[in-house]
């Protein structure tokens, strides 16, 4: 008989999941969380060579955390026999591979500093692509408000001004200062949902995910007092905090690729782009006459940052990336 269940944490070859509804004694789970017991899982012989991948490294996940599955009860595992289909996926571009950070998320908090590490608009204009790509909203918190007074004039005009362009496109933009305590404003936000945690090493997401489950479940380093902050993540792990709360955090990221995406592709996640109306239908917004996209960043009507975001996206998308043989996005809905 098979259960469902889904992924809460990837391990090399082993899994964490957790069944919808109870299952049998058999088998004992690994820990418990708020919500309940946790298993540990691994593929089954079955489904692995069901699926087009006759070369990928070990190192790569079939399955993402946050997948749906259904899974056969052993005495010491669970055994995934099947992967259903995803309503989303959050992917990046990664050791020339293409890599899905979390699936079936109902939204994105991109989180970002004031300072150590400084607010990285050409990074937060990556992920805010791969966002709009995927259909997935994103709040945006600005953590270390507590240090912006210790900004000088350039850090502060430049971090006001790309929190007055984020929240310009639509996107909520909440000033927070984890060390002290979360807004009641992102608690809201946050409740109900599953959210998959984003941002750089060092930005504070270990820090809220403490203050949100109001217990130390993610260990913060010592440095991150001094507002040093290190990377502490070491996986992707969901994370069930009650009443429907659930978040996904990953480690840290130094950098967030999207060669995974065409050019045209691209061109789509800039969200200020659209309803502009250039005179070649395939225009990329490079050096094509009669850019409509050129000629609004001219005229102050898109931001200059922006698309200088985009256009360091484009000239990097030549840089080497492999997809995966036998890729099995073929097999899975995106």
């Amino acid at each position: 008989m098979l259960h469902r269940a889904y992924v809460s944490a990837g391990f090399g070859a082993f899994y964490w999941v957790k069944f919808w509804e109870n299952i049998p004694s058999m088998i004992s789970p690994v820990f418990y969380d708020k919500c309940g017991p946790i298993y540990l899982a691994k593929l089954s012989g079955k489904l692995r060579l069901s699926l087009p991948l006759p070369k990928v490294k070990r190192r790569e996940h079939i399955v993402a955390v946050g997948d749906e599955v259904l899974a056969q009860i052993t005495p010491n595992f669970a055994l995934i026999e099947e992967i259903l289909p995803r309503k989303n996926s959050f992917c990046r571009a990664s050791h020339e591979r293409r890599q899905v950070l979390a699936a079936n998320v109902d939204q994105i908090l991109l989180i970002l500093s004031f300072s150590t590490p400084p607010l990285n608009h050409r990074f937060a204009d990556r992920i805010l692509c791969e966002a709009t790509l995927s259909f997935i909203p994103v709040i945006i918190a600005i953590n270390k408000k507590d240090l912006f007074a210790y900004l000088n004039t350039r850090d502060k005009e430049m971090a006001r001004a790309l929190a007055f362009l984020y929240q310009s496109l639509g996107y909520s933009v909440l000033e927070e200062s984890f060390h002290e305590k979360v807004s009641l404003e992102l608690e809201k936000a946050l409740l109900g949902r599953r959210t998959l945690f984003l941002g750089q090493s060092g930005v504070g997401k270990s820090t809220l995910l403490n203050l949100l489950a109001k217990e130390e479940i993610q260990k913060v380093d010592q440095q991150q007092i001094k507002f040093k902050g290190r990377h502490t993540t070491v996986n992707a792990i969901l994370y069930s905090l009650g009443q429907e709360t659930e978040i996904i955090d990953v480690p840290g990221l130094r950098e967030f690729g999207l060669q995974h995406r065409s050019k045209e592709e691209i061109r789509h996640g800039f969200v200020e782009f659209h309803g502009l109306s250039c005179r070649f239908e395939n225009c990329l917004h490079m050096e094509e006459p009669g850019c409509a996209v050129r000629e609004a960043v001219n005229q102050k009507l898109i931001s200059p940052l922006r698309y200088d975001s985009y256009v360091d996206i484009l000239l990097s998308h030549e840089e080497s990336f492999k997809p995966r043989k036998g890729d099995y996005r073929r097999g899975l809905r995106r």
